[in-house]
């Protein structure tokens, strides 16, 4: 995510396909509750967690347009 909010602040070109792909988070406090219910339960193999929810990269970019009152190019 820094690296976007970087390259905006910078001005330096974005180069992204699609910009209707949905992408998903996770925060500090719902990763902390993850980690608690996994160490409950017998799992084995890999896990992908996130958030509910998603975002699409443009919304992603136009957030980080209103927090740096700047434009993405």
């Amino acid at each position: 995510m820094i690296y976007y909010i970087n390259k905006v602040i910078d001005e330096e070109t974005i180069y992204l396909r699609n910009l209707e792909v949905a992408i998903r988070f996770i925060n500090e406090d719902e990763a902390g509750r993850f980690l608690s219910w996994i160490g409950t339960i017998d799992f084995h193999g890999p896990i992908n967690t996130c958030t509910n929810g998603t975002v699409t990269l443009k919304e992603f970019l136009a957030y980080i347009e209103e927090g740096t009152k700047r434009k993405w190019k």
